[in-house]
């Protein structure tokens, strides 16, 4: 009885999470036929959720696959380690992870206010970790200032970050939910790009950027690198990182930890 429960909770947050996103799912429409069923659904069994909790969670996954996919950075791979509570992140690396996605290419100075971030960062992290003001040097191609006098952050990105740039790629393998927290479990592995003249056709897979392991080198199919590909023929040989989302008294879903599951 137990199991058939917990087969029906993980079904139900299959569709979910494949209208936010996540990816990587199996679609079963038996159990819903219209939007106005689906955006209905706050209670599984006995476990109660919102569904704008999914989007945000989606947006997190989203955030930190940026940051910490991208080679020019000094933060490549930081989430990638055996283990890494919320409590503990590097703020710096924080403050990276949730305003990644808002940092725009250009040669001439731009700015984030400081309130949207503080908003988005305590959104992420909740109580689990403090939201501190800072600097950032993210490495040649970018440097982050804080001024605090307007409260904003100032920086200047280079368009240095290519179509072909190494990066590590994700893709989310099942999740699932608990009385207090929404457990998503994702393959990673890292590539580089092969260049033959002018064209990029082929990609060397390695399970971290490190290099120590390589996979195998694979061809590219219009120059695009097909992720679910890679990961249904080589996924044995890929870590599995479980991303844990913990649940408040009010309802509400923070990053609490990521860890490495085999």
């Amino acid at each position: 009885m137990e199991n058939s429960k917990k087969g029906f909770i993980i079904t139900i947050f299959v569709l979910i999470l494949i209208i936010i996103g996540l990816g990587g799912f199996i679609y079963y429409d038996k159990f819903y036929k219209t939007k106005e069923e689906k955006a209905a659904l706050t209670t599984v069994d006995d476990i109660n959720f919102n569904l704008s909790e999914l989007y945000k969670i989606g947006d997190i996954l989203n955030r930190f696959d940026g940051a910490f996919s991208d080679s020019n950075s000094i933060y490549l791979g930081y989430i990638y380690k055996n283990k890494l509570y919320a409590k503990d992140f590097d703020k710096k690396a924080a403050l990276y992870g949730i305003m990644y996605n808002n940092l725009a290419s250009s040669f001439n100075n731009k700015y984030l206010l400081g309130a949207d971030i503080k908003e988005v960062y305590e959104d992420t992290f909740g109580k689990n970790l403090e939201y501190v003001p800072d600097s950032i040097s993210v490495g040649n191609y970018m440097n982050i200032q804080y001024e605090a006098t307007s409260d904003r952050y100032n920086y200047i990105v280079s368009d240095v970050n290519g179509n072909y740039s190494p990066e590590y790629r994700e893709k989310t393998i099942s999740t699932f939910v608990t009385k207090d927290s929404i457990v998503v479990k994702r393959k990673v592995f890292y590539v580089e790009y092969n260049s033959s003249g002018a064209a990029t056709a082929s990609a060397t897979i390695y399970k971290t950027h490190d290099k120590t392991k390589k996979i195998a080198t694979v061809s590219l199919r219009d120059g695009v690198l097909n992720t679910n590909e890679v990961i249904d023929k080589f996924s044995s040989y890929f870590n599995t990182y479980k991303y844990t989302f913990k649940q408040d008294d009010n309802g509400e879903y923070y990053f609490y930890s990521i860890e490495k599951d085999r």
